[in-house]
């Protein structure tokens, strides 16, 4: 693939492996963020700047482009004046700015890193893009809301829109990861303490290696009849019971049943079929394979 990318977040928690698999592909990039790019390559510019403090004047920096990978996102939801504060400024204010000077550049594609968080509940099986939307965090209403004004936009300047809804990604090494469930785990079967399972430990998730999501971007960027929603996972579900177990048998650390887990019902059962027919989409790495491969780096 030939041309030229503006990648946002490209620093954060997918963003790394976006572009690495990018300037793989032969792609020239620009970078926009806070901190510098861990690559370093000719063929990638690295503006500095800061996307929520003032996105046009940040914006105003970036050469033509030819697609935007929209990966910059705040993912608290403390719920708190200030964490509220970066989700409107982030994901709201900035996605807003960025997708406007995408219709004014004439850009001719934009993928945007949305997350599952925006699905209603109960939960379908197999979960479809056709699944109802109804976020219940701040987190995923304002994933919904840049979605929304994506596609409006999108309408009102006639470029190509790309979602992809991401289902938890993990990243390649222990110091990437974000402090979830997979962290603290790990963090206390090193320190030899027990790991903590809400309720009965049935409740699953589809987590997915950030590598295959750059795989997912990547193939947005480059298949003609990508438009629209698309589920990214690995479609392999691992129970919060399956998920301890895996951690606790490197260190043979006790697991400890307690509580009541209030999503005990979710089966995070992903239909990857729409991205396999548009984005010829297949992970390499299912959640079990994830987390072992992560664990013998750490363990």
């Amino acid at each position: 693939m030939s041309g030229h990318v503006l990648v946002t977040g490209g620093t954060g928690l997918i963003g790394p492996a976006i572009v690495s698999r990018l300037l793989q592909a032969g792609c020239s990039l620009t970078l926009l963020s806070r901190r510098p790019p861990q690559i370093s390559s000719e063929r990638l510019r690295w503006i500095a700047a800061d996307l929520t403090a003032n996105p046009e004047s940040a914006l105003k920096q970036v050469a033509a482009v030819d697609a935007v990978v929209h990966a910059a996102a705040a993912i608290s939801d403390a719920c708190d004046a200030r964490s509220l504060a970066n989700l409107f400024d982030t994901n709201l204010r900035a996605s807003d700015a960025l997708f406007r000077w995408c219709g004014e550049r004439a850009v001719k594609r934009v993928v945007f890193l949305s997350s599952l968080s925006v699905l209603s509940r109960p939960l379908q099986a197999p979960i479809g893009e056709t699944h109802p939307v109804g976020p219940t965090t701040p987190y995923g209403m304002s994933k919904l809301w840049s979605e929304e004004q994506l596609r409006r936009v999108a309408r009102e300047h006639a470029f190509t829109p790309v979602i992809l809804r991401i289902s938890s990604p993990i990243p390649s090494t222990f110091e990437a990861l974000p402090r979830t469930v997979v962290k603290i785990w790990i963090e206390a079967a090193i320190g030899n303490k027990p790991l903590k399972v809400f309720g009965s430990g049935s409740r699953s998730q589809d987590f997915v290696a950030c590598t295959d999501v750059a795989e997912a971007v990547f193939q947005a960027l480059l298949a003609p009849e990508a438009n629209g929603v698309y589920h990214i996972g690995s479609g392999v579900p691992l129970s919060m019971r399956e998920l301890a177990q895996l951690i606790a048998r490197f260190r043979n650390t006790p697991i400890v049943y307690e509580g009541v887990d209030p999503n005990e019902s979710d089966r995070w059962e992903l239909s990857l079929e729409k991205a396999r027919n548009d984005l010829h989409y297949v992970p390499k790495w299912s959640g079990p394979q994830i987390i072992d491969s992560l664990l013998r780096t750490v363990l």
